[in-house]
Parts: C-alpha cells; structure tokens; sequence
C-alpha cells in the first residue's frame, strides 16, 4: 500500500479512514506535525522520519506492559491516558538506551517485538 501511495499519489483502501486523511493531507502539502497529533503517532513518524533520533519512544499498550514486567489489564494500561505517563515511559527507555549504547526506539522495538512472542506462546499455554 505504501508503495502504490507513492506512486500514485493517493492513499490506498485497506487503512485506517483517519490515517488515511493524515497521509493525504500531509502528502498535499501540509506540514506533518500540524496534522499529526497524540505523543504516539508523532514518536512514530519521527522515528521513521529521523532513525537516528535519540529523543522519540513510541509507547503503546505493550510498551508499558514491557515497562510493568507483566501483562496489564485493560484498566491498568489506562494509566497510559495520565497527562505525564508517556513522558515518563519514554524517559524510561531513554534511559535504558542510554545504558544499553543504542537508541530509544530500537529498545522500544525489540522489548515489543519480545513482548509479542512471549505473550503469544502464553496464550497458547
């Protein structure tokens, strides 16, 4: 889909309405953080922007599960809509990018890409 996006200039079917609405706005000019919003979707686009960036952390549900050493429910991950947690999140896995001699968002990636082998064997018992 991205492909065909930058070759034909549009968004294809198949992604999310909103996203789609971002991409074209940000693909007819508009400036990507004005359109852009929430800590999340702009950590993202930074990192893909800029892989060498050393501040962004996307920090989703499993991130702070990651972040927790455990499963969260639903209402625990809710601490995730506290003004504040995502910056500390973030800080946190700075911090442990710091100690590991690599970036934030590679810590980020690799903890979530553990994170859903490990709970998928979990689920199948």
């Amino acid at each position: 889909m991205a492909e065909r996006t930058l070759t034909d200039g549009e968004i294809v079917a198949g992604t999310l309405g909103r996203n789609m609405r971002c991409a074209n706005r940000i693909m007819s000019g508009e400036k990507s953080f004005d359109v852009l919003t929430g800590p999340k979707v702009r950590a993202f686009f930074s990192t893909i922007l800029d892989p060498t960036d050393s501040v962004s952390v996307v920090i989703d549900t499993h991130a702070i599960s990651v972040a927790a050493g455990r499963s969260l429910s639903k209402n625990e991950r809710k601490v995730l809509e506290r003004v504040g947690t995502y910056d500390i999140l973030s800080g946190l896995y700075r911090e442990a990018a710091e100690i590991l001699g690599c970036l934030p968002h590679q810590v980020q990636s690799v903890t979530w890409l553990a994170w859903r082998k490990m709970s998928r064997k979990a689920k199948q018992g």
